[in-house]
């Protein structure tokens, strides 16, 4: 009788040891549906994410620089604009009260990378506000587009 005891009781621990190693998946409502709250929440975020990344490059885009206009003397002569840190621009619509070359200016706007243009120079730069910060020299642009 004690080894039928000592069997029975081996198998019966066997089968709890096997039962606790196999992986258990539930199926259950309130799993699934925790699953889809992880899910909606993660494309929450990443939504929010992206529309975060979309402003701040807008912002950036228009965010005041400040820089030094010069007569660049390719492809018939016209005024471009090295920000301080030496991006050059190419400005759309520049006033020409502001066509010297070395002054110093302070703009916002954006950049337009879709326009072509025939300057080899630059990114094209549509401004929306400029300041004069420093006058530079008025160009004569007949001739030989020499500075005056």
């Amino acid at each position: 009788m004690n080894t039928k005891v000592l069997l029975i009781i081996s198998l019966f621990s066997s089968s709890i040891l096997m039962a606790c190693q196999q992986k258990v998946e539930s199926t259950s409502p309130e799993n699934s549906s925790t699953a889809e709250t992880n899910a909606s929440t993660s494309a929450t975020y990443k939504k929010e994410e992206k529309e975060n990344n979309i402003e701040e490059a807008n912002v950036k885009n228009i965010l005041p620089y400040k820089g030094t206009i010069q007569y660049v003397d390719l492809e018939g002569g016209f005024f471009g604009i090295t920000t301080d840190k030496g991006t050059k621009l190419l400005p759309m619509g520049l006033p020409k009260e502001y066509l010297q070359h070395g002054a110093i200016i302070e703009f916002s706007g954006e950049k337009d990378e879709d326009v072509m243009t025939i300057q080899q120079w630059g990114t094209p730069f549509k401004i929306k506000d400029i300041k004069l910060v420093k006058p530079g020299k008025p160009v004569n642009r007949g001739g030989k587009h020499e500075l005056m």
